[in-house]
């Protein structure tokens, strides 16, 4: 009785309400009133909630031909609200047990947002739906059931449709990625509770014999690619077969979709235009056009020594891009295992991205052919400044890659390789020891260190093919390298001289000079230092603001514009001139009548000046000069006293230190 009074409640409040205009609720059919306000009371009275619910349906007005929701793609249901009582979060849908409803049981509400329209027909072709709560049966009759309203009962209202579980998937595709890789797809869809989907996989095509194979949680997933793992593999050329569901945010799932099946991918074929290239010493050249596709993983090369085999494997390349291979016969490029002049078969195999190999392609042929001949018109150049450049010529046998250069300080060896030219027209190259890498004429690589200068060398010279396959050595041949410059001649050093030391010498007889480096030494044997360079139009240095009487030792040597430095030269002194002595034997004396400073002359031949120093109150202080050895003394009254000092200057302007201080006192 609760029950039946609860849904006359509903259907008389939504009947009985004063009408505004009409609207079609979704699924009923037939048109009802709508109501903007409840009996006795107005629309400015109505409370922000009674304002929502009127927008809501007056949002969901239908034209005046009622739209038919069920047979409207992307929109399905079980029932509608047709009742509810927010106050005590209760409501009735209008499906019961004859539809199967069960106490416990959840339901999805949803709400038409808007409908996608075909301009051309005017048909309505999806509705676009909102997810607005959820409700959990109670109480369920045959036709109707008594709901508990979810959290968002203050969004759900009357007219809202119901549904336990959501839409089969439709659309559902299937096929073949890669290898081992299978992708499933399906339409989008467009229930808004939808929250994943359920992969399910079997080995047959019974329905009872799916597995769960995994769980896509997003509702706008379109596709799913099933990898083959070790729960559930997937072998090339077998058939799987696939359904999918879908679940919504209730956990309910819907009806699993119709069975698809498919053969997985089997292992490549060989790729096409196998061929081989004879002609290579001790070698073979086989090359293919590249499968195309993500799950090809290599090749598989097999050689006989006859057609009809046995074929061995002997190459996996594990690159689908690989293009080609160059048989060394197990050897390798400086020591190939095939032999000359012989004749192999070969056959390829492709595999995927997990090693499963498909059939073998058909059996080709290729023959090496005979290593190359000596190079001939080897020559150096001698006299060079530590390089050698070598010359040859072109070889004649077009499979000839490069050269390779040996070198020994003996005629007869042993030889080291020194540089490996790439390239047969390459006919020349300079040896500069360890930095030959890429430099000189030919492009190659050097394993020797720096050459000496004036040293003998002897060259021989080899041509070698794609695989390293070398020919005999040419005859030696030998060069000297330039000697490096000879110290310079009549080195001297001048002593004597104030505070600096001139330095002079013969030049270099030698065009290629381009500096001379001058060093300096505080002892014979000591650390020599680099005092400067002098260009070669120069034969002469002063070293200057020298110390007094300060012996020095000096070296030179020469530079050339090539770099090579040198002998020095052997070591030459020089001393700066010295200070003028110490005046002694000063005195003074009364002649006519004036007071006069006498010394002795000092014995330095070049004495240009004597300088009178006067001591006051604020020390010595210059009195005067005189170029002979007496000084007569003015101003100084009778029976004052003064003291003076006496130092020697010469013609350098080198002054010596002062005499003893003497006291006069007329």
């Amino acid at each position: 009785m609760r029950k039946l009074a609860f849904i006359t409640l509903a259907i008389t409040s939504i009947l009985s309400a004063a009408p505004c205009k009409t609207f079609a609720i979704p699924g009923v059919g037939g048109a009802a009133e709508e109501t903007s306000q409840s009996a006795g009371q107005s629309v400015s009275d109505a409370g922000p909630e009674d304002t929502m619910l009127a927008q809501a349906k007056a949002d969901k007005a239908h034209p005046a031909t009622p739209v038919k929701m069920d047979k409207i793609m992307g929109f399905n249901r079980e029932g509608v609200i047709i009742g509810v009582d927010k106050d005590k979060g209760v409501g009735v849908i209008s499906a019961g047990s004859a539809q199967g409803v069960k106490v416990g049981e959840m339901f999805a509400v949803v709400r038409v947002k808007d409908k996608v329209i075909d301009p051309s027909s005017g048909e309505v072709v999806r509705v676009i739906q909102e997810f607005v709560g959820s409700v959990e049966a109670i109480s369920v009759s045959d036709a109707f059931t008594d709901v508990r309203l979810d959290k968002g009962a203050k969004y759900i209202l009357e007219g809202d449709s119901v549904r336990r579980k959501p839409s089969t998937p439709s659309g559902v595709s299937i096929k073949n990625v890669e290898a081992r890789k299978i992708e499933i797809s399906w339409d989008l869809a467009y229930e808004p509770e939808v929250k994943g989907f359920n992969i399910y996989r079997s080995l047959v095509s019974r329905k009872d014999s799916f597995e769960l194979l995994d769980t896509v949680s997003r509702s706008d997933a379109t596709t799913y690619q099933d990898k083959s793992t070790s729960k559930f593999p997937i072998v090339e050329g077998s058939t799987y077969y696939y359904r999918i569901s879908s679940y919504n945010l209730l956990n309910n799932e819907s009806d699993p979709s119709d069975i698809q099946s498919i053969k997985a991918k089997s292992a490549p074929n060989p790729p096409e235009g196998f061929k081989a290239e004879g002609g290579k010493v001790r070698s073979n050249y086989l090359e293919w056009t590249p499968l195309e596709g993500n799950d090809v993983g290599g090749y598989k090369i097999y050689r006989a020594n006859t057609a009809d085999g046995p074929f061995e494997e002997i190459a996996d390349l594990g690159s689908a891009k690989d293009r080609d291979y160059t048989d060394y016969g197990g050897g390798k490029p400086l020591s190939p295992g095939l032999a000359d002049s012989v004749t192999y078969s070969y056959k390829i195999a492709a595999y995927n991205i997990f090693k499963t190999e498909g059939p073998q392609s058909k059996a080709i042929s290729a023959t090496t052919a005979a290593p190359p001949t000596v190079p001939t018109g080897f020559s150096a150049k001698g006299m060079q400044p530590r390089m050698v450049p070598l010359t040859w010529d072109i070889h004649t046998d077009t499979n000839v890659k490069g050269y390779i250069i040996f070198r020994s300080d003996q005629p007869d060896g042993p030889f080291t390789e020194v540089a490996k030219i790439q390239g047969r027209e390459i006919i020349n190259f300079v040896d500069k020891g360890a930095e030959s890498a890429g430099s000189g004429w030919g492009a190659g690589s050097s394993k020797a260190k720096n050459l000496e200068d004036a040293h003998l060398y002897f060259y021989k010279v080899q041509a070698y093919n794609w695989v390293d396959s070398r020919s005999e050595f040419t005859n030696a041949v030998s060069v000297l390298t330039k000697p490096v410059s000879f110290p310079p001649e009549n080195f001297t050093a001048t002593s004597d001289r104030a505070r600096q030391v001139p330095l002079e010498w013969r030049p270099v007889p030698d065009v290629t000079i381009d500096w001379y480096e001058v060093f300096r030494s505080e002892t014979e044997d000591g650390d020599f230092k680099k005092l400067g360079a002098i260009k070669s139009d120069k034969s002469y240095y002063l070293d200057e603001q020298l110390p007094d009487g300060m012996t020095y030792y000096y070296k030179v040597r020469a530079i050339d514009k090539f770099g090579l430095i040198g002998e020095f030269t052997e070591p030459v002194s020089a001393t700066t001139k010295k200070l003028p002595s110490k005046v002694s034997g000063v005195k003074w004396e009364i002649i006519s009548g004036e007071p006069t400073l006498l010394w002795d002359p000092n014995p330095e031949v070049d004495i240009k000046e004597y300088i009178i120093y006067e001591k006051g109150f604020f020390g010595w202080s210059k009195a005067g000069s005189s170029v002979e050895t007496k000084y007569v003394i003015k101003g100084l009254a009778s029976g004052s006293t003064s003291s003076f000092s006496v130092s020697a200057a010469d013609t350098a302007g080198l002054e010596g230190e002062k005499s003893e201080s003497i006291t006069v006192r007329p």
